[in-house]
């Protein structure tokens, strides 16, 4: 008998190279960053809209605006937090924005100095030279280990700013020179030498720097909560905000979503008054058919543990709004007291029976109500009400009930499509002027589709991640 003996090789695995890479020349230790949510940039990017289209909508009509505001935020928070992501984490694209700073950045420089009383021909040659030594360098250094492109791409929009505009300006001092040449050493310091976390250096110095212009310059809290800040603490604060976007899990998407909440609250109490176009129904529209919709079907495919908490605030907030709008017009008894205490009343035997987590039959208790106190009392009280409207009301909330209660949570993507056909038959329709179709949607857009944009983090980020 002949006995076989088979050897079988162990199988040859080739494992990953390890997640943590370490720079000989400092003791900093660099983390990849995971795979996020495209959902959870998308909400940055319209933030970043807003912002923009609110500069070029409202900031020129102010005596404060100049045009270096934001290119100072651009040239001493934007920037340094790029240029720091991209040498962290050294992403694949990292030469898009690359390139797509400089010609930008020159380009501007070059047509804003050529409009100077100090402006030569033989300039030309300093903005062609720039060029070549960008080109040279990102060819030399090379991908990924390009830390040395940091002070080509940041510095000399440092020194541009502060040669050309900040030291003739009255409130300049020289000892500021020392403190430009501080910040410069400290983000070359947090980039090369300390980790991540130290990212928290812009707010801390966002709200010294801020306290001490206001005192300085004298300032009141009425200038403090002005359209300046309301504009300008968003846009240097939301490179802060996104940096931590690889860091965190998909629960800082909401974070920001929150913080751009709060921005266009803050349009409205500042600026929105000003326009002809604005009325608090149209805040109260938005709330009642987009915000409440996506919240209660949130609150029902996902179920979470703290679903008590979102109901509440909205049950009264809600009912308490809309009596104090109630009960200062015409048609306002006093037994329509009975009427707010009774809503109250029913929704909390509502909650009660009904329980948690099966409380789906809590939607038309939480929304249709308010969707009928709007087509009742404001909509079919203006110019362009139809009667067939009271249909396409009918509609929008059978759908909505039909999608929460035998749908799935991916026909969300009805919103973006009912948006655009609705938006462009009312603005077609009412035959607005594009000033003031600009003017409207750049409030309204990131108002209406930020709760999308939260619910698709949620479903494609949070729950099926």
């Amino acid at each position: 008998t002949v006995i076989e003996t088979v050897t079988t090789e162990a199988p040859v695995t080739t494992e990953p190279p390890a997640t943590t890479t370490t720079r000989d020349s400092t003791t900093t230790t660099r983390t990849r960053a995971r795979e996020v949510c495209w959902w959870c940039w998308a909400i940055v990017f319209l933030f970043a809209a807003f912002l923009l289209c609110m500069l070029w909508s409202y900031m020129k009509r102010y005596q404060w605006w100049t045009c270096w505001l934001p290119w100072f935020i651009v040239i001493f928070c934007w920037v340094p937090f790029g240029l720091a992501a991209l040498w962290w984490w050294r992403p694949t694209w990292w030469w898009w924005p690359l390139l797509a700073w400089y010609p930008l950045v020159i380009g501007y420089a070059r047509w804003w100095a050529s409009r100077r009383s100090w402006w030569r021909p033989w300039m030309w040659i300093v903005t062609c030279g720039y060029l070549v030594a960008l080109g040279v360098v990102t060819y030399v250094v090379g991908d990924p280990e390009w830390g040395l492109l940091f002070p080509l791409y940041w510095l000399p929009w440092v020194g541009f700013y502060v040669w050309y505009r900040a030291r003739r300006q009255p409130w300049w001092k020289p000892w500021m020179y020392l403190t430009y040449l501080a910040y410069t050493a400290w983000v070359f310091v947090w980039v090369w030498q300390l980790t991540l976390w130290w990212a928290w250096w812009l707010p801390a110095a966002f709200v010294l720097v801020g306290g001490w212009w206001f005192v300085t310059h004298g300032y009141r809290w009425r200038e403090f909560v002005s359209p300046k800040w309301c504009w300008l603490t968003p846009f240097a604060l939301l490179p802060f905000f996104a940096w931590w976007i690889p860091l965190w899990d998909e629960w800082w998407c909401l974070v920001i979503g929150l913080y751009l909440c709060l921005s266009l609250l803050c349009a409205v109490c500042t600026r929105i008054r000003e326009e002809e176009w604005f009325t608090w129904w149209l805040l109260w529209f938005v709330v009642a058919f987009v915000w409440a919709p996506f919240l209660l079907a949130g609150l029902w495919f996902f179920r979470p543990n703290w679903w008590a908490w979102a109901l509440l605030p909205w049950a009264v907030f809600v009912p308490a709004g809309a009596y104090w709008w109630a009960r200062r017009r015409s048609w306002w008894r006093p037994w329509m007291w009975l009427a707010a205490f009774g809503y109250l009343a029913i929704l909390g035997v509502a909650i009660y029976v009904v329980g948690d987590p099966e409380w789906g039959l809590l939607f038309g208790v939480f929304w249709l109500p308010w969707a009928a106190l709007y087509v009742w009392y404001r909509a079919r009280r203006q110019p362009w009400w139809q009667p067939w409207m009271y249909l396409l009301f009918l509609a929008h909330a059978g759908w909505l009930v039909w999608w929460v209660q035998w749908l799935t949570p991916w026909w969300a993507w009805w919103f973006p499509i009912a948006f655009v056909v609705i938006a462009g038959w009312w603005h077609l329709s009412h035959g607005y002027t594009w000033t003031l179709v600009h003017r409207k949607l750049c409030w309204l857009v990131p108002w209406c589709i930020l709760p999308w944009l939260c619910y698709m983090v949620v479903l494609e980020c949070i729950v099926s991640g």
